[in-house]
Order: C-alpha cells, then structure tokens, then sequence
C-alpha cells in the first residue's frame, strides 16, 4: 500500500494524510499518476490511476539488484539526518568478517559505511546483532511502500530520485568510539538483570551508557 506520492510540481514527497483530494501526484517508481483513497473501511493510500500502469516483470528481486547497482553507480547516499554522502567506492556482495554480507558497503576514507535495501523484509535482528558486533554504521533504505503498489516494475525509471531523495531510511546501527567498553557494559548490565530478575522476579532497566560516535 503506497502512503508516499509526489507532487507533480514540486517533486516533493508528499506522505497521504498530508495529500490534497484532487491533488496532481505521481509514483515515484512508475512517474503515472496516483490518486489519493480515502475510505472508512481501509487505511489513507494512494494507488495508480485505473488503466496508467504498464506491465513489467521481475518483483522483489529485480527491484532489490537494480537498487544495489543504482547505489553502486552513484557512489553516494543521503543518510537519515539529510547528510549526502560521497563514498570512495562501494562493494557489493562483500562480507564483514565471516559471518555478516550487506546489500552493499560504502567506504569513505577507510570508514565502512553498510548499506542494507527493504523491499518485503526489514534486517532481522540477528543481522542486526552481526552488524554490531562488526561495529559498523549501517543504513537501512526503505522502498517497500512503492513496491507493494508497484510489484511488477523491472525497471523502474524513478530508481535513482526515490534512493537520492524519496525513500525513507533509518540507522540500523551506530558505529560505537568505544566498542570494547560498550561491550563490557552491555555484559555487566545484563548480568545485573539477570540477578535481579532472579531475586524479585522482575527488574529495572539501568540507565544506559552513552558513547556516542
């Protein structure tokens, strides 16, 4: 279901609580126009006008490859906080380690940068774990909204503005100053709930410490 459209005239990403009824806004998989559905018995979307989008073919795997080798050709990213970021070069299908591979890793004066894309899936928690342990700062690009309404795209000629600009992201990760002492803590905090939770059945959580990046 498709909650992101933009503006025809501005360009601008328009979430679908915010969308005007007769507004003129476009997918920005496709570039057809969307139209915004409002009813009592579903949630606010947007979906294509009826008979505006083309055939294709490929699904969530074509989509998820095209936005790794889009990722690859720029060489840049934008990061949650707005920040553009210019890597140096950008591997695909490498391996931190043994035991953890990222959609991509971007390296920036040595600095890796991990790159993961959500199409139908988030990371799971146990990457998410392997990642920290990596210490790595790990960005998670979202393009599952403009998939779920446009599933048969192959190649969707808005690839490139919906990761530049569109596409909602998140960090996943944090790479830590002090990994070694983050650790420790997080050994002894949970060996201090552990106890507690063994003694009264329940606990508090400490407060954490910050280490910043």
């Amino acid at each position: 279901m498709m909650i992101y459209g933009i503006a025809k005239e501005s360009r601008e990403r328009v979430h679908v609580t915010e969308a005007v009824n007769g507004g003129d806004f476009i997918c920005a998989l496709c570039r057809t126009k969307v139209i915004v559905v409002r009813r009592n018995n579903e949630p606010h979307h947007f979906r294509h006008h009826s008979g505006t989008r083309q055939a294709g073919g490929g699904g969530k795997t074509r989509l998820h490859e095209d936005a790794i080798d889009k990722i690859k050709e720029l060489g840049e990213l934008k990061l949650p906080n707005g920040e553009i970021i210019r890597f140096d070069k950008v591997d695909t299908g490498a391996r931190l380690g043994r035991d953890v591979v990222p959609d991509a890793i971007g390296y920036v004066n040595e600095r890796a940068y991990a790159i993961e894309i959500y199409v139908t899936h988030r990371v799971d928690e146990e990457k998410i774990a392997k990642l920290e342990q990596h210490n790595v700062d790990t960005v998670e690009v979202d393009l599952s909204h403009w998939y779920r309404a446009c599933p048969s795209f192959s190649s969707p000629i808005g690839l490139e503005e919906l990761l530049v600009k569109y596409a909602p992201r998140r960090w996943i990760v944090r790479r830590r100053r002090f990994p070694r002492l983050q650790r420790w803590w997080t050994r002894v905090t949970n060996r201090v709930l552990r106890n507690t939770r063994a003694k009264t059945g329940n606990y508090r959580a400490p407060k954490q410490l910050h280490l910043g990046i």
